[in-house]
């Protein structure tokens, strides 16, 4: 965990690099999103020595990610709770300045899920959503309702 004289409210867990990669991969930063552990969660960009380049605390955040909206460069990734399995939130997009632009939900009353959320060269963005559903599957052989624990 770190502290900064500058930003005291600001713990994020330092990230060690024990091995530099191979030829083979892309130069360039590092995105993570730390949860559960020590430090605040949320998404970072590390550099290749593992130096903080920025951090956005407190934040349950997957998927982080660079990508390109509208031509130009943005950081997107989901931000929620996990709940009976599935990541009930919501995708958060910033600019390149670090800067909240827009939060994408998803419709019909569903959540989108921690797992994906692409922004396409047609500037809309696909994004997974769980709807629960019961079924019996001893027909097939797996288990009824009742033994599924519904």
């Amino acid at each position: 965990m770190r502290s900064f004289r500058s930003r005291p409210e600001l713990s994020p867990p330092a990230i060690e690099i024990t091995a530099q990669a191979h030829d083979d991969t892309a130069p360039g930063y590092i995105f993570v999103a730390p949860k559960k552990g020590a430090g605040q969660d949320g998404p970072m960009i590390v550099d290749a020595q593992g130096q903080l380049v920025w951090f956005s605390k407190n934040r349950y955040a997957t998927d982080f990610r660079a990508q390109t909206y509208q031509g130009e460069p943005i950081l997107t990734w989901w931000e929620g709770k996990v709940v009976a399995g599935h990541g009930v939130g919501e995708y958060v997009i910033f600019d390149g300045s670090y800067r909240e632009i827009n939060r994408i939900r998803a419709g019909n009353g569903h959540k989108g899920d921690l797992h994906e959320f692409f922004i396409t060269p047609e500037n809309t963005a696909l994004l997974t959503a769980y709807v629960p559903t019961q079924t019996n599957l001893s027909p097939i052989g797996g288990l009824g309702l009742r033994q599924a624990g519904w």
